[in-house]
């Protein structure tokens, strides 16, 4: 349960998390250890949220309403190669992708504004 909710290691070196690396890790726990045990900490992880505090579990809800927006990064390395992902031109063509997105989704600007944009302090 640890491994899968606790530390953070499915964030990259800028805290974002990881959703390809999460999933693929949630499929493989799935597969050796059956949906029932899965079950049961999917159980343990909803005990667990409903003690964090407001903020926390907002959090934990723009979590999964920012989803769509870092999967544009796989999503342009799946379909351009991970290489061109990582160039400049890929670079640009993400965070045009990624502001679209914001532009076009009022949950996800909200989501983005409160816990990943920088602050102006």
């Amino acid at each position: 349960m640890d491994k899968l909710y606790r530390n953070n290691e499915f964030e990259d070196k800028k805290g974002i998390f990881q959703y390809d690396r999460y999933n693929q890790f949630i499929e493989e726990f799935r597969t050796k250890y059956g949906e029932e045990i899965y079950g049961y900490i999917l159980e343990k992880k909803r005990e667990r949220d409903a003690n964090l505090p407001p903020l926390a579990k907002e959090y934990q809800q723009a979590k999964e309403i920012m989803k769509p927006y870092w999967e544009v990064q796989s999503e342009v390395e799946r379909m351009f190669g991970k290489m061109f992902a990582e160039s400049n031109a890929g670079q640009r063509l993400i965070s045009k992708l990624r502001k679209n997105i914001r532009l076009t989704n009022p949950s996800i600007e909200v989501a983005y504004q409160k816990f990943y944009a920088k602050q102006g302090i």
